[in-house]
């Protein structure tokens, strides 16, 4: 996906992205282990890749996720 959409660099729809990852134990009974959100706004978004929005403070939530124990 692209944010190529010139309109997009002005419209929060299309210059944002949100992920909640969910860490869960298989073993039964299933069991939500871990939560954290990510969310993230550029400032422009003409003809970029939308995985750009995917930066360093995303590795951080990942990490954050991993290291997460209930």
């Amino acid at each position: 996906m692209r944010t190529d959409d010139p309109i997009g660099a002005l419209v929060s729809g299309h210059n944002r992205i949100a992920l909640v990852l969910r860490s869960i134990r298989v073993q039964p009974p299933p069991l939500l282990a871990c939560e954290v959100e990510f969310t993230n706004r550029a400032r422009l978004t003409l003809n970029q890749p939308a995985d750009r929005l995917l930066d360093r403070r995303f590795q951080a939530t990942v990490l954050q996720l991993l290291s997460c124990r209930r």
